[in-house]
């Protein structure tokens, strides 16, 4: 996964508190994370995620990379 481009630096810090939270309280997706790292069902793939970015949504495209 590309690490970043942001558009704001200073408005990151922010933006990984976003995920984090979602990372605490979205106990399903936190599940499917753990079976993604187990699985790997992406290894050696390219994933392109095209979706309005938010919390939510990039806790998803971390899980997918997992």
């Amino acid at each position: 996964m590309q690490k970043n481009i942001v558009a704001a630096p200073q408005l990151a810090g922010q933006g990984k508190q976003k995920i984090e939270w979602v990372k605490r309280n979205m106990p399903i997706l936190r599940q499917i994370e753990k079976d993604f790292r187990k699985h790997q069902y992406f290894s050696g793939l390219r994933v392109l995620v095209c979706i309005h970015l938010e919390a939510k949504t990039a806790y998803l495209a971390q899980v997918f990379a997992a």
